[in-house]
């Protein structure tokens, strides 16, 4: 089974808006080279199905989410809490993709890193859903991987 732009592009906007009372909404375009650094997160679902979720952004993207859901200043927080936050993001689209499958499935613990470049990992050719967000002023990038985490950059 494979989870369609749409059901994903719905998923993402329930969690950004109605859980954290972010606004996102769909990007035709992709970003452009990144100027700043980048946040990526990760999470695998497994069992009867097997995918991967990535999601990228910029830092500062990602220091405005971490402010929205502590309720602190995005200039203080440590980058730690900056890093739990986008996993926890991973977390909740994660665990929704999960409830959309069914069947007997578990999530992994999310990973999180800094990033250079706004590409994904490699799928090695397997199925994959990409979509962009705009998201407080930048961009939120994600992709749903069948067949589980694919390269290295998820395991580092």
């Amino acid at each position: 089974m494979q989870i369609d732009n749409d059901t994903l592009t719905q998923v993402a906007c329930d969690v950004f808006t109605s859980m954290l009372g972010i606004p996102i909404e769909p990007a035709a375009q992709e970003p452009a080279d990144a100027a700043e650094p980048l946040v990526a997160s990760y999470i695998g679902v497994s069992g009867d199905w097997t995918s991967a979720l990535e999601i990228v952004t910029t830092e500062r993207v990602a220091r405005q989410i971490a402010s929205g859901m502590y309720e602190a200043a995005a200039d203080n927080l440590p980058e730690n809490d900056v890093f739990d936050a986008l996993g926890e993001i991973a977390n909740m689209i994660g665990g929704n993709v999960k409830g959309i499958i069914g069947g007997e499935c578990s999530l992994s613990l999310p990973r999180v890193d800094r990033r250079r470049e706004w590409s994904f990992t490699d799928t090695q050719g397997a199925p994959c859903t990409d979509l962009h967000f705009h998201c407080l002023n930048g961009i939120v990038a994600m992709r749903l991987t069948e067949k589980g985490f694919c390269g290295t950059a998820a395991t580092s």
